[in-house]
């Protein structure tokens, strides 16, 4: 089975991957929500880290503000046995013979059940389409995140 893994200690946080994901589907377009092609498929989810104790700044950290951390990157895991598909009464999300859980947006009614169901987050709401969307690996290809991660925190398993 393949799916995208994060290695979150190499992660910057600069979100190309998140950028580099709209710009995969936005080209693709193949489905007939084409406003669903902006929003990515993989979510980085930066919070402030602890300030540092600075004895210069009564705020801590530096001069710059303080320094923000990457706390996780989202993206589908593919399960196994996914809960999402379960819960999908619509019938917009299958499992490929591949592993791949797969949106098909002709059947998507927009109820967000599936958002509900996912343990790991994995799935995002376009509300211009609405229509849920998450990552389908890019087609088969090289996934885009992939690709566009220059620290190597994201890689194909």
């Amino acid at each position: 089975m393949r799916r995208v893994l994060v290695r979150p200690d190499r992660c910057l946080g600069c979100r190309s991957c998140e950028l580099a994901c709209v710009n995969h589907h936005r080209v693709a377009g193949a489905d007939r929500h084409s406003a669903s092609t902006v929003v990515p498929r993989i979510k980085v989810e930066r919070e402030p880290a602890e300030r540092a104790h600075s004895s210069g700044s009564e705020h801590g950290g530096d001069h710059h503000g303080p320094k923000l951390r990457t706390a996780s990157v989202v993206i589908c895991l593919h399960c196994d046995d996914p809960e999402c598909v379960a819960a999908c009464t619509a019938g917009a999300l299958t499992k490929g013979s591949e592993g791949v859980v797969l949106v098909d947006s002709e059947l998507c009614v927009g109820c967000l059940v599936c958002i509900e169901a996912c343990p790991h987050g994995a799935i995002s709401h376009d509300p211009s389409a609405s229509i849920v969307v998450k990552c389908d690996l890019c087609g088969g290809k090289e996934p885009s995140c992939v690709e566009a991660c220059v620290v190597d925190a994201l890689y194909l398993e």
